[in-house]
Parts: C-alpha cells; structure tokens; sequence
C-alpha cells in the first residue's frame, strides 16, 4: 500500500516573485507541522515543503511522485496554508474570470495546475484537500465562483490582495497564460480519482492567520482532538464551520470521481 501526504506551509514568499510583496504570515509553517504530524500518526508517507522549499517546482514534483505511487483505492492527503491569490483566466474556464492560485514561494500555483495534477491520480484514487487560504473555497476547481472582498479583522487575512495580484499578472503574463494553456480547460479533462476539499472560507472571505494557527486550522485540530473525532468528511467539516461561528465559512466540495465510501469515512485515517 502507497498512501502519500504532502503539506505546505508559507510565512512568506520572494518579494522578487511578487513585486516587492513578501505576504509575511506568522503561523503557516506551524500549521504544516501540524498537519504533517497528523499524517505521520496515520501511517501515511508524509512530506512538507515550506520557506523557500515551498516552490511551484518542488510542489508539481511532489504531486507527480504521489500520482506515480498511490494505487486505487489508496489515499493522498494534502494541505497548504498561506496566501491566496487569483489571477486573469486566459483558457475561458471560469465563471467569474479569475484563477484561484496558491502563493508559493517563487509564483503563485494556479488552480488549473492542481487539477491537471489531479488528473495523474489512477481512477480510485482518494485525495483530500485542506486549504487554509484565501479563495480556497473552490482551488479544487468546484464552478462557484465570487469576487472576493477584504474583511478586516484583529488577525491578518491571508490574501493576495487583487490590486497587487494583477500587477504581478501584468508583469508575468506570458508565463500564467502559457500555464493555463498547457493546463487546459478543466471540462476537457478527467479525473478518475475521488477529491475531496475542505477549505478554509467562501470565495468571497478570507482566512485569516493567528499568533499560532490560522483561525481555519485551529478548529481543524480542536475538532481531530488528538484522532478522538468519529464522524465523516462531511460532518467534520460542519464541526469545524460551527467553531468558527461564521467569522468564516470552510466549504465542502467534492470533484473528480465521487466514492460515497470515502466520504463516509474519518478524515485523515486509512481505512
């Protein structure tokens, strides 16, 4: 059995990448530990990339070595925390105009890549997805889709803010839009594995970061509670949004092949 996990985790980027922006977080790379320490405890062949470790390069490659391994039936888990972004959609897949994008150290991933990566994963497969970010509410590539809008809170969002992601879009065009046409769109591709994301916000939210976790992977631990939690996908997901009381919503999509019995299985654990 090959069940891999990988687990990024940013508290800040190359302001080189981004236009003198360096997106500085504070508690990311401590939710990337957690998480990975999650994935250990389950058995699962676990990885993490943060820093400058953290890059699109070192995140494909990553993705592309679980694909390779991971059989049916098996499971990758998989979690980012950091910022958000979007960018213009240039291959005329997005209801709303804009990619959803990961800030990753050297260039924003967009959501065209992850689902092209998805696509490498056997039919049966099992991936689960948390995304403690920014327009996360549908990186998987779920179609609901809104402009965002910032929200203001005691701790930091974690969003790319539009202003300064178009700028760096400008300044690197020909790179997002030969990766969205390298990609294609996503209704021409399949994926015969079974994706599940739980995501951090609505796409009109934000996340926000936190002196130790980020607000969304606070809860994520609080409702695993150490492997005591005994419900479903689903119903861990609703545990964690009621936690939040609203300050934001983590969402529940499904995408690829969908395989009731791993919905209705505990998250993280193997079987």
């Amino acid at each position: 059995m090959a069940h891999r996990s990988l687990h990024i985790g940013l508290n800040f980027v190359d302001p080189a990448a981004y236009d003198g922006w360096d997106g500085q977080l504070a508690a990311c790379e401590r939710d990337c530990d957690d998480m990975f320490a999650i994935a250990r405890a389950q058995g699962y062949e676990a990885q993490q990339l943060k820093r400058e470790q953290a890059t699109s390069a070192n995140v494909l490659k990553a993705m592309a070595e679980a694909a390779a391994a991971v059989g049916p039936r098996e499971h990758f888990f998989m979690t980012y925390s950091g910022h958000g972004g979007q960018v213009p959609d240039t291959n005329g897949d997005e209801p709303d105009t804009f990619d959803e994008t990961w800030c990753l150290h050297d260039r924003m991933l967009l959501d065209d890549e992850l689902y092209a990566m998805f696509g490498r994963f056997p039919a049966g497969a099992r991936i689960f997805v948390l995304s403690d970010s920014c327009h996360s509410g549908s990186v998987t590539r779920d179609r609901l889709r809104t402009r965002p809008t910032e929200m203001r809170g005691e701790m930091r969002p974690k969003w790319l803010p539009l202003p300064k992601a178009t700028q760096i879009y400008q300044a690197r065009k020909s790179l997002f839009d030969s990766i969205q046409q390298l990609a294609g769109p996503a209704e021409k591709q399949t994926v015969g594995a079974s994706i599940i994301l739980i995501s951090g916000c609505r796409d009109d939210q934000v996340s926000y970061d936190g002196p130790v976790n980020g607000a969304f992977t606070t809860q994520v631990l609080a409702a695993w509670k150490n492997g005591e939690f005994r419900g479903t996908h689903r119903q861990f997901q609703e545990q964690v949004s009621a936690a939040l009381g609203g300050s934001q919503s983590p969402q529940y999509f499904l995408a690829g092949n969908v395989d009731r019995s791993f919905e209705r299985m505990r998250p993280f654990v193997l079987s």
